[in-house]
């Protein structure tokens, strides 16, 4: 116990020594950690993103700092009896510390006068003739790594906040989404219709199709002529090249009330009254008063006035319903009505006289 206590005085300055030593090597790692972080975030890429990555490289050196500085005292630099004997006989004491740690347990008579002897010589010695023992290069480390943390810390704030990029970024490649109108007096894009958007990324709104007077939306097409859909509301995602879209529009079949030549089509818009006092359905003479519901007569299955065409309406029939099914120009619901009209026109089977 007399031995740690006369220690005491040297002990104190060698614990902070130590510390000194422990925190030079720690600022070194942590600067040097933290200069790795913020220089490979200074890219526009990084700081477009995360305007603080400089804070979370600070962050990052410090808390590797500290650990490095706390795990390096405790394992190597903290001093220790031992240490301290070895440390002081360097002061001109000529290793009387060390045999007296040695010795310290030997009852004899020589090494009772030893302890005495060292004792006497250690309380005569002053901590003011231990001086810090802290090695140039790592204050020199220290320095340069400190130094080194707080300018790329400074460009990545410049990176962060202004145009300057000290890392050179990836260009990034931008597509351009353009809607156009295929017909462009039948309708027009409603909504923003050019976009320019990185490689990828999806428009940032939807567009319509609005048709003019007269007009439908019938569908979309690519450049290379593929539908690729029939909804007039369309939002491109996962935009990967450069594309024009167009928007296909189609005349609406509108019975006009002052041309009764006008054909009559079961889709378009209802057919507007003749005019004359009374309202006379031209196949009024197939509806009976009863039900409402059409019956054939005997004039109806003759033509030229003396023919009867009960046995020319099947094949005739048939030719029809094959030429409509291969009519291009009409759609699914176009044929079905149509269709629907010619099933009414089949006569049937003669009276027997």
């Amino acid at each position: 116990m007399e031995t740690k206590d006369l220690f005491k005085k040297f002990r104190s300055k060698m614990v902070r020594e130590g510390a000194i030593k422990s925190f030079l090597i720690g600022l070194t790692v942590g600067a040097a950690v933290a200069s790795a972080i913020a220089l490979a975030t200074s890219a526009k890429y990084f700081t477009d993103m995360f305007k603080l990555w400089y804070v979370a490289a600070l962050c990052a050196g410090v808390a590797v700092g500290v650990i490095v500085a706390i795990v390096l005292y405790f394992a190597v630099f903290r001093p220790d009896t031992k240490k301290i004997a070895r440390r002081v006989d360097k002061m001109g004491l000529e290793e009387r510390m060390i045999t007296m740690l040695e010795l310290q347990n030997d009852p004899s008579y020589i090494a009772m006068k030893q302890r005495e002897d060292a004792k006497a010589r250690l309380r005569q010695a002053s901590d003011k003739s231990m001086r810090y023992v802290v090695a140039r290069p790592l204050v020199v480390a220290a320095s340069i790594m400190g130094a080194l943390c707080l300018f790329t810390t400074g460009l990545n704030v410049l990176a962060a906040y202004t145009d300057i990029s000290v890392i050179p970024s990836e260009p990034r490649q931008i597509v351009t989404l353009e809607y156009r109108v295929y017909n462009e007096s039948c309708g027009r894009i409603a909504g923003e219709s050019i976009f320019r958007l990185e490689k990828g990324a999806d428009a940032d709104s939807a567009v319509f199709a609005e048709a003019s007077d007269g007009y439908e939306f019938l569908y979309w097409v690519d450049e290379m002529g593929n539908i690729i859909g029939d909804s007039p509301e369309r939002r491109e995602r996962n935009v990967n090249k450069d594309m024009i879209i167009y928007a296909v529009f189609g005349s609406l079949t509108i019975v006009d009330s002052n041309d009764p030549a006008q054909p009559y089509d079961p889709y378009a818009y209802p057919r507007p009254d003749r005019g004359g006092d009374e309202k006379k359905d031209p196949i009024d003479d197939n509806i009976t008063d009863d039900d409402n519901t059409m019956t054939w007569k005997p004039n109806n299955q003759i033509k030229d006035n003396n023919t009867s065409y009960y046995g020319e309406y099947g094949p005739e029939h048939e030719d029809a319903m094959k030429e409509l099914e291969n009519d291009g120009a009409l759609t699914s619901k176009h044929k079905d009505g149509v269709g629907s009209y010619y099933e009414q026109l089949n006569p049937p089977a003669p009276e027997e006289k």
